[in-house]
């Protein structure tokens, strides 16, 4: 029996859902103390504890999964490179 998803397919879409979990449960500022069992998205929105997020995905890299929430919609997110190390 072959499996409908492969193991890289999984692990993208596992690590998609947790980290817009994530951002929301920051952006409210519970961090992780909060079970993400809590946090249900709809879209590109979270709901938690009676509040409503609006989530982004900036493209940082091809492989790797990073999501912001924020308490207003927002049409466009940049992302800069800082080196630190000067």
């Amino acid at each position: 029996m072959h499996d409908k998803y492969d193991a890289d397919e999984v692990n993208k879409v596992f690590f998609d859902y947790w980290t817009q979990k994530e951002a929301v449960l920051k952006g409210y500022g519970e961090g992780l103390l909060a079970p993400l069992e809590h946090v249900t998205l709809k879209g590109d929105i979270g709901l938690f504890n009676e509040t409503t997020w609006f989530i982004k995905k900036p493209l940082i890299d091809e492989g790797y999964c990073c999501h912001i929430a924020t308490d207003k919609p927002v049409e466009h997110v940049t992302v800069e490179s800082v080196n630190l190390m000067q």
